[in-house]
C-alpha cells in the first residue's frame, strides 16, 4: 500500500486558500452592496 501524504501538495494548498479568499472578498462585496442599497 502507498504511504498517504502527510500534508497537501503546496499547489494544492495554495489553490484552497485563493478560493477561500475569492469567497471571502465576494461576501464582503455582496455584504457592501446591501449595505448601500439601504
Amino acid at each position: 500500500m502507498p504511504r498517504a501524504p502527510k500534508a497537501p501538495k503546496m499547489a494544492d494548498r495554495v489553490t484552497a486558500v485563493e478560493e477561500r479568499l475569492a469567497g471571502v472578498e465576494a461576501s464582503i462585496l455582496s455584504l457592501r452592496e446591501f449595505i448601500g442599497a439601504e
